[in-house]
């Protein structure tokens, strides 16, 4: 148990979150009707200069780079003002935690890592034993806060209780078996009535995710003051809690890109959806989907987003730009995909606007670390002929805002390997999504540049097409029953 608390406890400690969203303001719209047709208008406010200024500190307009002391009182002012004075208590009372004060001074980085309390039971475990194979030192010294929340609705239900339960269990046994490993778990219930407001926002999700970047922005402010480092910043790298594969030197890889590129606040590292079991055999067309949509990220500069998992921020930038700002979106996005948007847009704003010099390349920088996670969605967008690629926008088609991945997986319902001619098929209708999205020319030379030109055809108005020669060729990989292949130059080495 969590300190010796029962879950009563937890319950009725932390049951005190309050918000003061602007539902009523003109400028903040947004409908969630117009939103399932387009859902780039979610971008909408952070495209609008005159609604971004009045949501950014005062060092963005005179023209100033992230300062974590000057940006993160700034920040907190700005907390109180938006979010309301309870909000903020609690926000200090827990980067207050002195369980981050075990960490070393020096620390580049903390990771957040939200923990559904309902659908992670199966997860968490596996993914902290993971982090535990990572460079002792370096494992040691990088706070992990594991951000365990459910929704106040779900809680009314004792087999939810119970299972919430058993998630805190595991987190207890991780932190006994994986001492080595720096682990701060605190736990957060969505009021009923913040759902509630939320639903047509997208849902609860944002409202979550926002609470723990705060406190971690915050305790990042917190461990430089007190600190003699030359290091005046520190980073918060997200991740989930679905991890299947960690890059054994993950750790070091983001340390050392961190420190080399200590003139750059926003990182997207590298990371692919799959599973570690039969799975992957059973959906090789998957396999080569999610490996199509690596190299369309590339082509397109997709890559220079952020991507739950994987993707950091420093703290000094994320106290700059107003952290996520007031939640008028709230939907799956709005704690990655947009951050990242409101990251670009305030850089660009910083520099002069309309600065064509700065590229999104040079925001969010790309770099090394890899990880897999769980490609749960994903498989069941692939299998309903939805979007893998767009697999999370359904997210909050459930009752409070929030789909458990095992309502979309329903769809899978056998252990039958998928046939030869439904996997050709499948791909041709995925992969003529994805390339509808360009340029017919455009679409040309990436789908020859990964299929091969004579495996593939491909016009605008039929999609792509495969030959005779790439069925023969697919035929061989069909036929190989492997897991997850890598083929992109970026994923070597894994």
């Amino acid at each position: 148990m969590y300190a010796n608390q029962t879950l009563h406890s937890l319950y009725n400690r932390y049951m005190i979150s309050e918000y003061s969203i602007r539902f009523n303001d003109p400028a903040y719209d947004f409908s969630m009707a117009t939103y399932e047709q387009n859902p780039s208008v979610k971008y909408n406010v952070i495209n609008n200069p005159d609604v971004l200024f009045t949501e950014i500190a005062p060092s963005v307009l005179a023209g100033e780079l992230p300062d974590l002391a000057k940006d993160g009182e700034w920040y907190k002012s700005f907390l109180i003002n938006e979010s309301g004075a309870q909000y903020y208590q609690e926000i200090i009372a827990r980067s207050n935690d002195i369980r981050f004060d075990d960490s070393s001074l020096d620390i580049d980085a903390l990771v957040v890592m939200p923990v559904s309390g309902l659908g992670d039971v199966d997860n968490i475990y596996s993914t902290l034993e993971k982090y535990s194979n990572q460079d002792a030192l370096m494992a040691n010294r990088t706070p992990i806060f594991l951000w365990v929340n459910a929704l106040e609705s779900q809680m009314q239900d004792e087999q939810a209780r119970n299972r919430f339960q058993a998630t805190t269990d595991e987190i207890e046994r991780a932190k006994h078996d994986f001492s080595g490993l720096n682990l701060i778990d605190m736990y957060d219930f969505v009021r009923n009535d913040d759902i509630q407001r939320s639903l047509d926002r997208g849902g609860p999700w944002g409202l979550i995710m926002k609470k723990a970047y705060d406190i971690a922005a915050l305790t990042a402010l917190r461990l430089v003051e007190r600190s003699d480092s030359v290091s005046k910043d520190i980073a918060i790298i997200r991740n989930d809690s679905d991890v299947v594969v960690l890059d054994d030197s993950y750790f070091e890889k983001w340390f050392t890109d961190l420190r080399q590129r200590n003139d750059r606040y926003g990182f997207q590292g590298s990371s692919v959806f799959g599973s570690t079991d039969i799975n992957e055999a059973r959906y090789p067309g998957l396999n080569l989907i999610m490996n199509f949509i690596l190299r369309f990220d590339e082509y397109t500069g997709d890559r220079y987003r952020f991507q739950a998992a994987n993707f950091a921020i420093r703290a000094s930038a994320y106290c700059q730009i107003g952290g996520m700002g007031r939640p008028y979106f709230t939907g799956i996005g709005s704690c990655d995909a947009m951050l990242g948007e409101r990251l670009k847009a305030v850089t660009k704003l910083r520099a002069g606007m309309q600065n064509a010099t700065i590229e999104d390349s040079d925001i969010i920088v790309a770099i090394t670390p890899f990880l897999k996670t769980d490609w749960s969605r994903p498989l069941a967008a692939y299998i309903d002929g939805r979007n893998p690629r767009r697999a999370w926008t359904n997210w909050s088609d459930a009752k409070n805002g929030i789909k458990q991945r095992d309502e979309d997986l329903l769809l899978v319902g056998t252990n039958a390997k998928e046939g030869f001619s439904e996997s050709i098929s499948r791909i041709e209708l995925h992969v003529s999504q994805f390339l509808s999205e360009l340029k017919e020319e455009d679409a040309i030379v990436l789908s020859e540049s990964f299929f091969g030109k004579d495996n593939i055809a491909y016009t605008a108005d039929s999609g792509l097409v495969f030959t005779d020669n790439g069925i023969d060729l697919y035929r061989q990989f069909y036929d190989a029953n492997v897991g997850y292949v890598l083929t992109t130059e970026s994923d070597k080495g894994i």
